[in-house]
């Protein structure tokens, strides 16, 4: 079983129409000033927050509904872009469940969570089919998907690339995410795979 990094008990919470896998990257623009408080506290104490899919609501209302599992995100770089906001690009590291969240007196979405670990880490082989296809793919992409160094052996590595190039929809993304044994993640990789491709 893969070793996670700690999750806090409390995190503050960044509801998106988005699904973050971990090591993916992710930029955002941020304007209102509950997520301006948000990211500069981040910043300051070096900590990291948790994007999760909203359920019901949109990312601008106050009062939304979330799903239960998230991923925490890591600052990498922010800027002032040209349009005047602070852009910023963040990294996933590690999934985490939502046991219950609040809302705190400026907005803001903070939730009690616990690590959702990924079970029975599968060492895949140089030349299995997903491997040589994500490997065919990052070859022919110029823009990088993750900071880290490529684990094309890790089962769970390859599954949250691959679908992040497949770009299903995001609850077909949320079920990657959500399921906890390395293998049956990579299986529904697959399986949107074959959906589009046959021959595959």
């Amino acid at each position: 079983m893969k070793t996670p990094i700690q999750c806090p008990d409390t995190i503050p919470l960044f509801p998106l129409n988005v699904v973050l896998f971990p090591k993916g990257l992710l930029e955002l623009r941020i304007f209102e000033i509950r997520y301006l408080d948000m990211i500069k506290d981040c910043l300051k104490k070096q900590k990291e927050f948790g994007v999760v899919l909203i359920k019901a609501g949109s990312e601008k209302t106050i009062n939304l509904d979330i799903e239960e599992i998230g991923t925490l995100a890591k600052i990498v770089s922010f800027d002032q872009g040209p349009d005047g906001l602070l852009h910023i690009t963040v990294q996933g590291t590690e999934p985490f469940q939502v046991n219950s969240y609040s809302l705190e007196s400026n907005g803001l979405t903070v939730g009690r969570t616990q690590p959702h670990l990924t079970q029975n880490e599968k060492i895949l082989d140089s030349h299995s089919k997903p491997v040589s296809l994500l490997k065919k793919i990052l070859m022919n992409n110029r823009k990088p998907v993750t900071l880290t160094p490529p684990i094309l052996g890790e089962a769970s590595w390859v599954a949250y690339r691959l679908a992040e190039f497949l770009e299903p929809t995001n609850q077909e993304k949320l079920a990657i995410l959500a399921e906890s044994n390395a293998q049956l993640k990579l299986d529904k990789v697959e399986k949107l795979i074959k959906h589009r491709n046959s021959d595959y």
